[in-house]
């Protein structure tokens, strides 16, 4: 890969981070909106699936919710 590949590919994961903790917060208004009362959001299911580094790691995070009527 080249380098500025390479570095156009870190701006983009570091601008995805930034939106996902704003999307975390804008599911949980549109669940609370539609009628959900009870919503879980689990932050930890990347340390748990990626506890160590191999060819499967994908440094996004991922995340969980849950919720109820």
């Amino acid at each position: 890969m080249s380098p500025e590949l390479s570095a156009a590919y870190e701006h983009m994961k570091e601008e995805l981070l930034a939106y996902q903790q704003v999307r975390l917060e804008w599911d949980r208004q549109l669940l609370l909106r539609t009628g959900f009362q009870k919503i879980q959001i689990d932050m930890e299911v990347s340390k748990r699936l990626y506890s160590t580094v191999d060819e499967f790691f994908n440094p996004t995070p991922l995340f969980c919710l849950c919720a109820q009527a």
